[in-house]
């Protein structure tokens, strides 16, 4: 996989001050090859793109372990896979919004670190999900109490939304 880093990078950086409510996500911008857009709810969260043809990766780092990103796609497509690597100590809640469908994960907070997954599309009802889903995504803790990643499900980025959105919260205080 090709770093961004040896690719053109165009950065835009842009603070908002108060935001208040949920999703509003316009504080921090970062425009990458003019395909990604990426918007943080905070200055100090910290956003590495990596990608290929078929594969973006997105390894964040949020040292308060509460946040929101944004994703704004600007070429024709997501690419087929995509990774999302949380550098945080818990993950009792992760969220991804793609369009209408919302997806939900936990993960227990010690071993066996088992986990829990919901979608919901639309205002419908929430559907626990299990291995084979169509939208079942892995996610697996890293070693050294330093993240988890989760590969989001290919019937995600298929669906083509113009945005991702990703809220998480590493432990409920």
């Amino acid at each position: 996989m090709k770093p961004l880093a040896s690719a053109p990078i165009i950065i835009l950086m842009l603070f908002h001050a108060g935001l208040a409510g949920p999703p509003q996500l316009p504080a921090e911008t970062t425009v990458v090859e003019t395909e990604v857009v990426v918007q943080v709810s905070r200055p100090e969260i910290v956003v590495t793109l990596s990608r290929s043809p078929e594969k973006l990766q997105i390894d964040m780092t949020d040292p308060r372990g509460i946040g929101r990103l944004k994703l704004v796609r600007h070429s024709e497509h997501w690419p087929e896979q995509m990774d999302f690597i949380a550098r945080l100590r818990g993950l009792e809640q992760f969220q991804v919004t793609a369009g209408k469908h919302i997806l939900q994960w936990s993960v227990r907070s010690e071993p066996p670190f088992s986990f829990h997954q919901s979608a919901r599309v639309g205002s419908g009802a929430e559907q626990e999900l299990t291995e084979g889903a169509p939208f079942f995504a892995s996610v697996v803790p890293l070693t050294g109490d330093n993240g988890f990643r989760i590969t989001l499900p290919g019937d995600i980025l298929k669906s083509n939304p113009a945005t991702l959105e990703f809220q998480w919260i590493d432990f409920y205080r």
